[in-house]
């Protein structure tokens, strides 16, 4: 069995943090003053679905102990054992359409519960629900029967429908620090028979970022290696040592790119996680800011930028690289040059050595003719699109619906025949992923890039 499942808390004495919400919910349960809605939110892995069960055993319990449930009488043990048919638990994510709710909610309510005090809704994962769903639950929240109980979890409230949120009493739980699960970890070590350090379980602490659940899985799959220790913690989930954290902001300081490159292959080539690598960084600054806050806060925009591209580029290196050149300042030293500094210099970089502005012929005419050209041709530029692109269906639909028909350095201008794949085109996750690859293929920092669409049957008329 997992560490996660074999050590989930049964009794609110046993949920690591979260004191004020487990105090209240205690004293609800002492005093029978039990609300119809609640709303666990917020951080993952920090015990708001295994709240929201101990929640129902103890307004179930037939002896309840200072709030907590006993875990020993026939609720109790029906609620562990998942045999009782009046505490139902609901995974948004599965159940999201109007008929689910209807069926497992809407249906079933009005029948009092078979052998509990309190028929209790659990339902994980709230905010997946759909727009019917969250109508067809609010209409039964209005006014539930006084035997019903809706506990609702969620890690985005901002989905949850206002109307639904102000029908409950919200608890809003929070990650948990690292020395409580520096605390827990210890204990599950003691009871596992494992060999451990507090650097080890302080590096999982930090990985964890607050989330208990996932401090848990990282010590199983450590545990598996022998030794729960520094050094084995660090090369199984690919921490980087602060020193060369230290060294990268260094290096990019200097504008050193070279190395920077070389830093970052290595770092890949070991298999690193960049994103969580980037987080790592992020931690870093956040600890050495004061020192250097405009250089360190414009890291900061760069790496973040970084991480939000991760999920649309394969290669994390490339996407570091290229954001972290953007910060080289006064890249374009030409723009405080004064006009005739910039016409003397465009001038003697065609070829023109002229000493004389008055001889010359205007600037400004030449300047139009300066298109910038590239060497690669639209069909070419198009099949290079496709084996840099490595999405399948994009793959498909470039080929046969994409056209370019203009091709330079600063702008690419294609058209689409299709108008279905137009529309996928225009979403910003998909232009952001095709404008990257042209800058890459082109060899710039930035393109732009425009798509226009024509009816087929235009084309074949013109």
């Amino acid at each position: 069995m997992s560490f996660y499942l074999k050590y989930r808390p049964q009794r609110f004495d046993d949920i690591v943090g979260q004191e004020f919400i487990k105090d209240i919910l205690k004293n609800q349960v002492k005093k029978s003053n039990i609300l119809h809605s609640y709303l666990f939110q917020w951080p993952r892995g920090t015990w708001k679905t295994s709240t929201a069960r101990i929640f129902a055993k103890a307004i179930n319990c037939e002896n309840p102990q200072d709030g907590n449930p006993c875990n020993n009488c026939n609720a109790c043990q029906s609620i562990n054992q998942g045999t009782t048919l009046d505490v139902v638990e609901i995974d948004a994510a599965s159940y999201t359409q109007v008929d689910n709710i209807r069926e497992v909610i809407i249906e079933k309510i009005n029948y009092p519960p078979s052998n509990l005090k309190k028929k209790v809704y659990i339902i994980d994962e709230v905010h997946m629900l759909s727009k019917s769903a969250f109508n067809a639950l609010l209409k039964v929240m209005e006014e539930p029967p006084s035997y019903v109980v809706f506990i609702l979890a969620t890690t985005e409230i901002q989905k949850v429908p206002d109307t639904i949120v102000s029908r409950c009493q919200v608890f809003n739980f929070k990650n948990l620090t690292k020395e409580q699960i520096v605390g827990y970890l210890k204990k599950i070590c003691q009871k596992e028979s494992l060999e451990c350090d507090n650097l080890g379980l302080e590096a999982i602490a930090a990985a964890s970022e607050g989330a208990l659940r996932d401090a848990i899985k990282y010590l199983q799959q450590v545990s598996v290696l022998g030794k729960v220790d520094v050094e084995t913690v660090k090369r199984f989930l690919g921490i980087v040592d602060q020193q060369a954290i230290s060294d990268l902001l260094n290096l990019i300081k200097q504008q050193d790119y070279e190395w920077v490159k070389a830093l970052l292959t290595q770092l890949y080539e070991k298999w690193i996680d960049f994103s969580y690598f980037v987080k790592q960084i992020l931690g870093y600054i956040e600890e050495i800011f004061t020192t250097d806050p405009d250089f360190l806060g414009r890291v900061w925009e760069v790496l973040i930028k970084s991480f939000q591209q991760f999920k649309y580029i394969s290669d994390p290196v490339a996407v570091m690289l290229v954001n972290i050149a953007s910060l080289t300042e006064n890249k374009d030293t030409s723009s405080k040059k004064s006009v005739d500094e910039k016409k003397a210099s465009f001038w003697w970089e065609n070829g023109e050595n002229t000493t004389s502005l008055e001889s010359a012929v205007p600037w400004g005419s030449k300047l139009q003719c300066d298109v910038p050209k590239v060497s690669i041709s639209p069909e070419e530029l198009k099949e290079r699109l496709i084996q840099k692109i490595k999405d399948p269906s994009l793959e498909g639909a470039i080929k046969k619906y994409l056209s370019f028909e203009e091709v330079t350095k600063d702008v690419v201008k294609g058209v689409v025949i299709n108008k279905f794949y137009y529309t996928r085109f225009m979403k910003d996750e998909v232009l952001f992923l095709i404008k990257n690859a042209l800058a890459d293929i082109l060899d710039v920092e930035d393109v732009e890039f425009v798509i226009s669409y024509k009816d087929p049957k235009q084309l074949l008329i013109e």
